[in-house]
C-alpha cells in the first residue's frame, strides 16, 4: 500500500470514529458534565419562568407572554436571548432590590447557580440532553385561577388608545356596584385581574366609597402587572365591600406608536370570591 492510501485510509478510519459524535450534535444525549436543557434548564424554566411563557391558558396576570418556554423545540430558538435577559436581571419580572430577598410572598427571581446554569447552557451550544431525564410537564391551570368568581366587573366605558400613543396612564371608572350585583357587604378573600387588551401592561385597582373622593383614598384592591400573581388575602383578614361602592381601574397602556395599532379596551375585568356569608374579621 502507497503512502497515499495508506494516509487515506487513516483520515477514513478518523471519520468514521467522529461521526458517533458529531451525529450526536446538540440534540444528542450528552456526557453527565455538560448543561442541558432537560436535566439543568427546564426545571429552572418551570419554577420561575412558565406561569407566563407557555401557549395555552391563563399567564399569571392575565397576559401572555411573546414566546413560550415549555418544550426544548420552543426554547431552544431563544437560548442566547434568555440567558441575556437573566444575566441583566429583566427576567423573571422582579424590581425589589436584593437586600429585601426573602421578604415579600411571591418572589420570583433566579440564584446565582441558576442564572449561571443558564449562561453556560447558551454558550456551549444549548444542548438538548436526555429527554428520558426531563421533569414532569406541569399542568396549568385554565380559566379564572381564582375559581369560579363571586362578582364580576368590567369598565364602565371603553377606553381608545390612539395610534401616536406610546405610553398612557389614566384612572377609568369600573361599574358602580349595585345591590343588584351585591345585596349585603361581603369580606373579599381573593382578587384576580384580566386586561380587556394586548396593549395593557398593569392595572392598580381601588376602591372609593363616594363620588366626591379621591381615587384610591379608600385603599386599593390589588392589580396586575406582567408575572404577577392572583391577590389572595390570608385566613381571618379580608377586605369590606359594600353596595354603592365606586371602583376605578388605574391603568397603564403600552404600545408602539403608528398607523393602525390604536386599540379599544372594553372589557379589562376585575373578579373577586367573597368570604362566607356570615364571616366576621378581626
Amino acid at each position: 500500500m502507497s503512502r497515499r492510501s495508506r494516509l487515506c485510509a487513516l483520515a477514513a478510519m478518523l471519520l468514521v470514529a467522529a461521526a458517533p459524535i458529531l451525529a450526536a450534535g446538540p440534540d444528542g444525549v450528552d456526557s453527565p458534565d455538560e448543561i442541558t436543557f432537560h436535566e439543568d434548564v427546564e426545571p429552572i424554566l418551570q419554577r420561575s419562568c412558565q406561569g407566563c411563557h407557555r401557549p395555552e391558558g391563563v399567564a399569571y396576570g392575565g397576559m401572555k407572554a411573546p414566546m413560550a418556554l415549555t418544550t426544548y423545540e420552543e426554547s431552544r430558538p431563544w437560548a442566547r436571548s434568555i440567558a441575556r435577559q437573566v444575566e441583566a436581571k429583566r427576567m423573571p419580572p422582579w424590581f425589589a432590590s436584593d437586600e429585601t430577598h426573602g421578604q415579600f410572598t411571591n418572589e420570583r427571581i433566579l440564584s446565582a447557580d441558576e442564572i449561571d446554569t443558564i449562561l453556560t447552557w447558551a454558550k456551549t451550544g444549548a444542548l438538548r440532553g436526555d429527554p428520558a431525564n426531563a421533569p414532569e410537564p406541569i399542568e396549568w391551570p385554565t380559566g379564572w385561577l381564582i375559581g369560579e368568581p363571586d362578582l364580576v366587573l368590567d369598565l364602565a366605558e371603553p377606553f381608545w388608545v390612539n395610534d401616536d400613543v406610546k405610553d398612557v396612564n389614566i384612572s377609568l371608572k369600573a361599574e358602580l356596584i349595585t345591590e343588584e350585583m351585591l345585596p349585603e357587604p361581603r369580606w373579599i378573600k381573593a382578587i384576580e385581574f384580566r386586561p380587556g387588551s394586548d396593549v395593557v401592561h398593569h392595572v392598580v385597582g381601588s376602591r372609593i366609597a363616594t363620588e366626591t373622593e379621591t381615587p384610591g383614598a379608600s385603599g386599593l384592591l390589588g392589580g396586575i402587572a406582567p408575572g404577577t400573581e392572583p391577590f389572595y388575602l390570608p385566613e381571618g383578614a379580608g377586605r369590606l365591600l359594600v353596595p354603592g361602592t365606586q371602583l376605578y381601574f388605574s391603568m397603564h397602556y403600552n404600545k408602539e406608536p403608528g398607523e393602525g395599532t390604536g386599540r379599544r379596551t372594553t372589557s379589562t375585568r376585575s373578579r373577586r370570591t367573597f368570604r362566607p356569608e356570615r364571616a366576621s374579621m378581626c
